[in-house]
């Protein structure tokens, strides 16, 4: 009797120790599900996914930036802004100074000289590149700006011009570059 006796209370001691065991692991688990619970309910950033291997495409991300650009004003450096009309779709390059273009340039005067070929999207901002006739049909100009979501912008200016009683001008390659900023 006394074995049979000592046998149960191994056997109770053995079943207490298992479940208390089991509970701690269990309430472990729960603790566990309710951190998991906790970390699917907050927001993670966006990422964008990279593309693995050649045909399959990555999750596509917008670019963080200020393109496509919206209509406005927006001044650079040297006196040069940007004018940007009907949603994008016209653009205007303005010389302010007094000097014009300056001294790498055949523009010796404040002007706005617009053009209609503007290429807009999220990666970027491309306008110009067609001759306008100047100086009363004796000279031309042509201009190209092309402007990154940061802002950053590259302008090649060709000018010249062959006035009658002045020496002509021919300055092509001119290169303007710096960081938009929106005025108005």
């Amino acid at each position: 009797m006394r074995r049979s006796i000592l046998l149960a209370i191994v056997a109770a001691l053995a079943l207490a120790v298992g479940l208390s065991s089991l509970a701690a692991a269990g309430q472990g688990g729960v603790e566990t599900s309710a951190k998991r619970a906790h970390k699917k309910g907050k927001k993670k950033g966006k990422r964008c996914a990279k593309a693995k291997g050649k045909k399959k495409k990555g999750k596509r991300c917008k670019p963080s930036g200020a393109l496509p650009l919206k209509p406005g004003m927006y001044e650079g450096k040297d006196g040069i802004s940007l004018n940007v009309t009907e949603g994008g779709k016209k653009a205007a390059i303005v010389f302010g100074t007094s000097q014009g273009g300056g001294p790498t340039t055949c523009i010796p005067i404040p002007v706005e000289l617009s053009d209609k070929t503007t290429i807009s999207t999220a990666k970027r901002f491309k306008a110009g590149g067609t001759k306008i006739p100047s100086f009363g049909g004796y000279g031309e100009i042509r201009w190209v700006i092309e402007v990154d979501p940061k802002l950053r912008y590259k302008l090649r200016v060709d000018s010249s011009f062959a006035l009658p009683d002045q020496d002509p001008c021919d300055k092509p390659g001119a290169r303007f570059s710096g960081r938009l900023k929106k005025v108005g």
